[in-house]
């Protein structure tokens, strides 16, 4: 990813002639600041602010690669692992780094606010959108039969920072704009992912059931 400022975000993985590397610590994300080429994070790093044992596995590339932005803060997506190398109850992990040190902002596992209490997120998208406030997009996906948690409300998009998570949207709120009792059927649409702009303001695709209202099915798609 590259940033207004020239500077660039990448993951890349290695390779060693001694045999050093595993596939625990052979990939990292990258910072390139004017001459100066700096390490982010190393897979195999402790996985602060998730587990006490948990390690991270490693980073997405195309879609999902590290985003950079104004503020030379950077946001990416990995595996988790335990100290034994077998993958974690929760298996990915969405992250920011301010200042180069990166903290969790949504995992699966972690309490979700805007919904039920107790719900936890059971798993995330890893194509964010990221603005020059730090605060991230996301779509992510509720763990079922957690109170009312069920495939018709479970999942939702997300905007925040390491800090404060707010809920966007969710299935089966209400839909603004349309007819009284319009409805999200989906907010998970193709590869339309959600976007944040610079003012916090988010666009994403979305299904609307026009006639949930009634208890009938009436699907259109919408932005």
């Amino acid at each position: 990813t590259l940033n207004g400022a020239g500077q660039t975000a990448f993951a890349a993985s290695f390779q060693d002639s001694n045999g050093s590397l595993t596939v625990a610590n052979y990939s990292g994300v990258f910072l390139k600041r004017q001459n100066n080429l700096d390490l982010v994070i190393l897979a195999g790093a402790p996985a602060t602010g998730i587990s006490v044992d948990g390690r991270i596995l490693g980073f997405c590339c195309g879609s999902g690669a590290p985003l950079f932005n104004a503020a030379g803060d950077t946001a990416f997506s990995s595996g988790l692992y335990d100290r034994n190398g077998n993958p974690m109850n929760t298996p990915f992990a969405i992250w920011s780094a301010s200042h180069g040190v990166p903290q969790p902002i949504a995992f699966a596992g972690r309490q979700v606010p805007g919904v039920e209490n107790g719900a936890t997120f059971d798993s995330l998208i890893a194509d964010l959108s990221f603005n020059d406030a730090s605060e991230i997009v996301f779509w992510g996906g509720l763990q079922r039969n957690q109170g009312t948690i069920s495939e018709a409300n479970d999942e939702g998009i997300w905007t925040g920072n390491e800090t404060t998570l707010r809920l966007v949207a969710r299935e089966g709120n209400p839909a603004p704009g349309l007819n009284r009792g319009a409805a999200f059927y989906s907010v998970a649409v193709g590869l339309e992912d959600p976007r944040i702009n610079n003012l916090g303001q988010t666009t994403f695709v979305a299904v609307v059931n026009k006639a949930a209202g009634n208890g009938g099915f009436d699907p259109e798609y919408g932005v």
